[in-house]
């Protein structure tokens, strides 16, 4: 187990085995190339590339944030078959600049995306994606419990990175 520490490789790290990374700061790119990671309370910060690639093996994210200033494809991607264990659970996606990049991609569409904010202003793709509040038009979205709202509602101070919901954000209670 990793945990309390700063990730920040000049090349992508890769990692295989049963592992978990916790409270940590990630400053960059990690694939996942086999076995069974777990991702907890960790903070990652993606500026030119992704912040997990998973190609095999099963990832799961859970009380994370992504941030980005830039990417050029999804921050999370699941471009290997995953065998449908894989999730991303009370996680929150957020993309400083304006984009087209959906924040998760999954190949496998047995992976599930709930209980997140995903403020990215594009949703995920290929995923089950359920109780998800996100940015953009209210129905764009399938499954179950998903919200639309305006992101500037979500959080204290968006431009500011403060990403603690705001009195009022529609992510309070639901």
């Amino acid at each position: 187990m990793l945990a309390t520490s700063t990730l920040d490789a000049a090349s992508p790290s890769s990692t295989a085995g049963t592992t978990t990374i916790q409270d940590c700061d990630v400053k960059s790119e990690i694939d996942v190339t086999a076995g069974a990671m777990t991702y907890l309370r960790n903070t990652f910060t993606a500026t030119t590339a992704k912040a997990l690639t998973i190609t095999s093996g099963i990832a799961n994210v859970k009380n994370s944030i992504f941030v980005s200033n830039g990417v050029t494809g999804p921050v999370v991607d699941f471009s290997g078959g995953n065998g449908g264990s894989s999730s991303v659970e009370f996680s929150t996606f957020v993309s400083l600049q304006p984009t087209s990049q959906v924040a998760v991609a999954c190949v496998d569409p047995i992976v599930r995306v709930t209980n997140s904010v995903d403020a990215w202003n594009n949703v995920s793709s290929g995923c089950i994606t359920n109780y998800v509040l996100f940015g953009g038009t209210p129905g764009s979205v399938s499954g179950t419990g998903n919200l639309a709202g305006d992101v500037a509602s979500f959080f204290v101070d968006l431009a500011g990175q403060d990403f603690h919901l705001k009195p009022g954000s529609p992510a309070l209670r639901a």
